[in-house]
């Protein structure tokens, strides 16, 4: 890759290069991409992008007077992997879900996706590092405690690698700190989230934000009692997500029971407890009402 290129080719040639290395295998493959990020990231194209496309919109009183925290512009976004560039407006805590870091004080979040980050501009990023218990992923527990690594300086041009299986970051943010951030797909279902001050987990949410829409949908459904829904729900108890699977479980023990035992009995083999669980609890109630 030429560092000389235009933006638009550097770009283009980087989707390219790692659009090659990704397709038959994206979360295996994304380690070997490290070189084509960081020559991405010493490249023009980042600077030019600095310079033209966000220093204006960080020096832009409007964005101060109405106290946005974090700016996340995406460069490139496919289904192998997102990569974007992101700067802090003020002091807050960031976690990352759904694919956007949101605001949260207290709380901290696995990532659900292998990432490289890489501090850009000027400032260094000040971060506390923490690894997940030696649990299954895919699997929520309330209660499991985080184990703080350390606290951690990343200069500019250096890259961190994100273990989306167990890191969980806390980053210090300050005013100006802008971060180049390259993710893979997603490496679990669900997202974790802590308490900053406990480190317990307490709550988990899906890592594709299209999985939520279909859960709400599907919850919607089951609460207006909409029993010709049912047939379309059929279909996502072979959906790929044990969360969507579990919903829509739950939903058809309602909504068709008739039509849902033969979808239920093959569910209590899912290889997902909560979804093995969840339907032998909607067959135990079909067989008390029919």
């Amino acid at each position: 890759m030429d560092s000389n290129s235009s933006t638009k080719t550097l770009l283009e040639i980087f989707d390219i290069d790692v659009s090659k290395k990704l397709y038959k295998s994206p979360v295996e493959s994304f380690w070997q991409c490290r070189s084509d990020f960081e020559l991405l990231l010493n490249s023009d194209a980042i600077v030019n992008e600095l310079n033209n496309s966000i220093r204006p919109q960080i020096d832009n009183p409007s964005y101060i007077s109405q106290k946005a925290h974090i700016n996340n512009f995406f460069l490139l976004d496919s289904q192998y992997y997102d990569l974007s560039i992101s700067w802090y407006l003020e002091n807050q805590t960031s976690t990352f879900q759904n694919g956007n870091y949101i605001s949260s004080p207290t709380g901290l979040c696995t990532m659900g996706k292998h990432g490289m980050i890489a501090a850009i501009g000027k400032k260094s990023v000040v971060y506390d590092l923490y690894e997940m218990p030696e649990v299954n992923i895919e699997i929520f527990e309330p209660g499991l405690k985080l184990k703080k690594i350390d606290t951690l300086e990343l200069k500019p041009g250096q890259v961190f690698e994100v273990n989306g299986l167990k890191h969980v970051l806390g980053i210090h943010e300050t005013f100006g700190q802008c971060l180049l951030r390259f993710y893979s797909a997603p490496v679990s279902s669900i997202i974790w989230s802590f308490d900053k001050e406990t480190l317990k987990s307490w709550g988990a949410s899906a890592t594709v934000l299209k999985q939520t829409q279909i859960k709400v949908l599907i919850n919607i459904l089951k609460r207006l009692n909409y029993q010709e829904s049912a047939a379309n729900i059929l279909q996502y108890c072979e959906h790929e997500s044990h969360e969507v699977r579990w919903e829509a479980i739950i939903a058809l023990g309602i909504l068709a029971p008739e039509m849902a035992m033969q979808q239920l009995e093959k569910a209590i083999l899912d290889v997902h407890p909560h979804v093995s669980s969840a339907a032998k609890k909607a067959l135990q109630e079909i067989n008390g009402n029919i």
